[in-house]
């Protein structure tokens, strides 16, 4: 699913994402047993899909500091970098983040509704 998603992306759609972004994905695919033993991917498949990230994106600096969603802060960096990018979505399987459904007029939805958009276009 990742790797059709940069695919598609890479095709139709820009990509922004930060450092502190980059490091919250790489943290999250490495150490979590549960998403590790759901998908089954390597360390160096971690590497390989932050580097075509990379490649692919714009990287946003200097996020501002908001304050959104309390139950997790550490998303409020990803609304941060959608609204200082002017972007259009925010895509991501957070709970916290899809629960907003929508914030400051960016819509936020999961990666296989946004492949669907995208197809769809």
């Amino acid at each position: 699913m990742a790797s059709d998603l940069l695919t598609i992306c890479g095709e139709n759609a820009y990509l922004y994402t930060s450092e502190e972004i980059l490091q919250e994905i790489r943290s999250t695919l490495i150490e979590k047993r549960r998403i590790r033993n759901k998908y089954l991917y390597s360390d160096q498949d971690v590497e390989d899909f932050i580097e075509t990230f990379i490649e692919m994106s714009t990287i946003i600096e200097n996020l501002p500091d908001i304050h959104v969603i309390e139950r997790d802060p550490e998303d409020n960096k990803i609304l941060a970098c959608a609204l200082t990018a002017y972007a259009d979505y925010i895509v991501s399987r957070d709970l916290d983040l899809l629960d907003l459904k929508i914030y400051n007029r960016i819509k936020i939805i999961a990666p296989e509704d946004f492949i669907w958009y995208l197809r769809s276009i």
